[in-house]
């Protein structure tokens, strides 16, 4: 008896705890957080680092898997800090697919 006693009595404070919280909080209005200003320094920082949901190395869409190789001039062009006779090789090649699939045709 005693300790339901003591339970209905720590009840009622705490009712009475809340309704003193309301009644403040209704005359000195609610604490609310304040705005964080940001320096104008930190609004245009780039950050430098990856997130792990940042992934790049492959894409998902099917249509950009396989980039497109350049053949310039067709063929007779040549990129820069490239092995010009890998390229003539490589363009020599191309050149060679490209006339098999039109005679195929």
């Amino acid at each position: 008896m005693a300790r339901e006693q003591a339970r209905l009595d720590k009840l009622a404070e705490r009712e009475r705890e809340k309704e003193l919280d309301a009644i403040k909080e209704q005359y000195l209005g609610s604490k609310k957080p304040k705005k964080r200003v940001i320096k104008p320094s930190e609004k245009f920082r780039f950050s430098f680092d990856w997130e792990n949901t940042d992934d790049t190395s492959r894409d998902m869409n099917i249509l950009y898997q396989n980039p497109h190789e350049a053949q310039l001039l067709f063929g007779r062009g040549f990129r820069d800090g490239m092995d010009r006779r890998e390229q003539k090789k490589l363009a020599a090649r191309n050149e060679k697919d490209l006339r098999d699939e039109l005679r195929k045709e």
